[in-house]
C-alpha cells in the first residue's frame, strides 16, 4: 500500500496543481447606453455584468481614449455583479474592457477576459426616443435612437450624449431609482426633455425638479405635437 501510494503521489500532486492553476470561468457582458450612439467628446455609460463560478478577486479596467477607470471587484459564485461606468466618447469611439484576476495560493494572476466596444459617433444632434409602443421616430435635423427603459443610463453625465429626449409615461414608470435620479439630474441641469401623455401628478412632480424654470421640459399630448415642439 505504501509503495502504491508513492507511485501515485506525483500524479496526484500534478493533478492538484493543474486544478489549482485553472482560471475561473467569468462571464462578462458590456452594453453601451443609447444603443451604442454618442457624440464626440461627450459622456456616455457602459452597463457591465459579471458572473463567475468561484470566488475571486479581480480588477476591471475600462479604457476610453485617455481615460482609464479601474475597479477592484470581489466576485462571488451565483451572483451577478452589475456596474454602470461613465466614460467619455473618444474620437475613435473605441472602449476596451480588461478583467484581470488577483493571485492567491491556488491561482496565478493574469488576464482572463477582454472586450472591445465601439461607440458610434453621430455628426447630427441625437434624439433619444423612449416610447413603450416602440417604433422609430424621425425628426429633421436629428439622428433618432429608439430606446427601451433599460437603455436609459444611471449616471446623469451620460445624458450629455443626447441633445433631446422623448419619453412617455409607461417608460418613465419602468425606470429604476438610479435611472430616475439621473433623468431628474439631467432635467435640473436644463436638459431638453419631452414628456408624452403624462398625467397631472407626474407633470407636477417633474416640474418641481427641472431647472431653467422648466423651459426645456416639454409636455406633449401626442407624438405629432412632440415633433412640432422640438422643431
Amino acid at each position: 500500500w505504501h509503495r502504491l501510494l508513492l507511485l501515485l503521489l506525483p500524479g496526484l500532486v500534478l493533478c492538484g496543481i493543474a486544478q489549482a492553476g485553472t482560471p475561473p470561468r467569468v462571464e462578462l457582458t458590456a452594453t453601451p447606453a443609447w444603443q451604442g450612439w454618442s457624440r464626440p467628446g461627450r459622456s456616455t455609460e457602459i452597463d457591465i455584468r459579471l458572473s463567475t463560478d468561484t470566488s475571486v478577486q479581480a480588477t476591471l479596467e475600462v479604457l476610453a481614449g485617455r481615460q482609464t477607470v479601474r475597479s477592484e471587484l470581489a466576485l462571488q459564485p451565483g451572483r451577478v455583479m452589475r456596474l454602470h461606468i461613465p466614460v467619455v466618447s473618444a474620437a475613435a469611439g473605441k472602449v476596451t474592457l480588461a478583467l484581470t484576476v488577483a493571485s492567491n495560493e491556488e491561482l496565478p494572476a493574469g488576464p482572463i477576459e477582454r472586450r472591445e466596444l465601439v461607440i458610434a459617433q453621430s455628426e447630427s444632434p441625437l434624439l433619444g426616443v423612449g416610447l413603450a409602443a416602440g417604433g422609430p421616430v424621425e425628426l429633421e435635423g436629428f439622428h433618432s435612437v429608439t430606446l427601451t427603459a433599460q437603455d436609459l443610463p444611471r449616471n446623469a453625465s451620460a445624458y450629455s450624449s443626447v441633445d433631446a429626449l422623448i419619453v412617455d409615461a409607461p417608460t418613465l414608470g419602468a425606470l429604476d431609482q438610479r435611472q430616475l435620479a439621473a433623468l431628474l439630474a439631467h432635467g435640473a441641469a436644463c436638459g431638453r426633455i419631452v414628456l408624452l401623455n403624462a398625467d397631472a401628478g407626474v407633470r407636477q412632480a417633474l416640474q418641481g425638479e427641472i431647472g431653467c424654470g422648466g423651459h426645456w421640459l416639454i409636455m406633449a399630448a401626442s407624438l405629432r405635437e412632440a415633433r412640432q415642439m422640438l422643431m
